[in-house]
């Protein structure tokens, strides 16, 4: 069989075309195979009509009773899918006893993604297109008395690859006697992608939308926004659809030749009405992009909490330095307006290099004594004192952690009020830094023996 030159593209958020083509037919055909017994016969063809695209359509010699005839094995899996859009041609004169009945009747995706498998997809009267005169098609996938030049587009976005080493498509073809048909331009759409959660279920008062473009090379792209319209079923003007969207919603904002990304601001919609529904769309020029609508309600938006972690008391042990770890983690947030952000500032204390400072989580190597008494009446420089700021697009927080650097586990563990021994606290004179061993000994039960029930009468607490 001879090879076929299958470009599959990872279908990410950022395709580079509006429609990832999957096949072209302008090279050889490899990756398509023959399925069933008797093996349908492939080669390329250029009759006319039977093509969109380019001089070349892959001609398949239906089989009576093969009702998977045909398989194509993708080279790669794709990360995402969308929808599956097939261009097929089929000729009347070809098929000289009887109309062609259930053509592409099913496809089925394989692999195996241990939630894939096999799973079908049934075409019906919906998913069909005239590819000639761009409207619905009139008859079921059955009965047929002509040339059909017809365009089959199903949706297998809920088609689960994850974990699949890989990926394929079989065709239905399932008619009782046998001829030809033409497959050009299989392809999947991509579309707009809205990768955050917050425009796609909730909002704030005050919010960015934000989306990812179906493709990097577009001349322009347009939002539409405004309150969900209240559907009349009686009056179609009302009903929001590919029809009515610009008479419903209002262009807030235009950007000419946008990249893989987009953001429309909150100074182009304006402020938004507490539990109102709101929808809007993206529009793009090539129109060839899909235009899908996205709705969230306006919901007030909470400040986030900051939380910069426990104070700490560490120690030396003999070491030059010591690795301190700033945890941001625990910080909590609505959900709305968009995904926290973190900054780390160190606000006191001997000065160190935060690692890296825009992260929840980071570290920050200390070498210097830092707020411990060691010696009698002679504490170290201040703490190392941190602080945390978490924004989430709108409203900020910000909390401080303290850390404490001893020479040695002892010390740290007095500092910090764990547990420690009586002698360890107050010492000859009050000096009980030097005495800060965390051992049980003679000092200590000096200590207690002369300050044992200090009493002046009966009626007072003891010491």
């Amino acid at each position: 069989m001879k090879n076929l030159s299958v470009v599959l593209m990872l279908l990410c958020i950022t395709a580079s075309s509006w429609a990832v083509s999957l096949a072209d037919f302008e090279t050889d055909l490899s990756g398509f195979t023959p399925t069933g017994s008797p093996a349908s016969i492939l080669e390329r063809d250029q009759k006319e009509n039977a093509v969109t695209s380019g001089q070349w359509c892959l001609k398949v010699t239906h089989k009576p009773s093969n009702f998977w005839p045909l398989r194509w094995v993708a080279p790669s899996v794709p990360d995402r899918l969308g929808k599956l859009q097939i261009d097929l041609t089929c000729f009347a004169d070809d098929w000289p006893t009887q109309p062609w009945s259930r053509f592409c009747e099913k496809i089925a995706l394989q692999s195996d993604a241990p939630g894939g498998g096999w799973v079908e997809y049934s075409t019906t009267t919906a998913n069909w297109t005239n590819r000639l005169t761009g409207e619905g098609a009139s008859v079921d996938w059955g009965a047929w008395d002509g040339d059909m030049f017809r365009t089959v587009t199903i949706d297998i976005s809920n088609y689960d690859l994850t974990d699949a080493t890989y990926f394929q498509i079989n065709f239905s073809f399932n008619c009782s006697t046998e001829g030809p048909y033409y497959i050009d331009n299989i392809r999947f759409l991509d579309e707009p992608f809205n990768p955050n959660p917050v425009n796609g279920g909730l909002g704030g008062l005050s919010t960015n939308l934000s989306w990812n473009n179906a493709t990097d090379s577009l001349d322009f792209v347009r939002v539409w926004f405004g309150p969900t319209p209240v559907e009349n079923p009686n009056d179609p003007n009302t009903v929001l659809s590919l029809d009515t969207y610009k008479n419903l919603l209002n262009l807030v904002y235009t950007e000419i030749s946008p990249g893989a990304s987009s953001i429309c601001l909150n100074e182009n919609i304006g402020t938004l009405t507490e539990d109102m529904e709101y929808t809007w769309c993206v529009e793009s020029e090539p129109n060839t992009i899909p235009v899908l609508f996205w709705t969230f309600t306006a919901t007030p938006n909470t400040a986030p909490t900051a939380d910069a972690g426990a104070d700490q008391y560490l120690y030396l042990n003999g070491n030059p330095d010591i690795v301190a770890t700033l945890d941001g983690s625990n910080s909590s947030d609505d959900g709305l307006i968009a995904p926290l952000t973190y900054s780390w500032e160190q606000i006191a204390g001997p000065e160190v290099t935060i690692d890296s400072p825009n992260e929840a989580v980071t570290t920050v190597t200390l070498s210097d004594l830092a707020n411990t008494v060691e010696t009698w009446n002679n504490p170290a420089a201040s703490a190392y004192v941190f602080e945390l700021t978490v924004f989430d697009g709108q409203a900020s927080d910000t909390d401080i952690v303290s850390i404490t650097l001893s020479s040695n586990s002892c010390t740290a563990s007095v500092e910090a009020g764990s547990y420690f021994y009586y002698g360890d606290i107050a010492g000859p004179d009050g000096a009980g830094a030097a005495y800060r061993d965390c051992k049980v000994d003679m000092y200590d039960l000096a200590e207690i023996a002369i300050n044992w029930l200090r009493c002046s009468n009966i009626f007072e607490p003891c010491n």
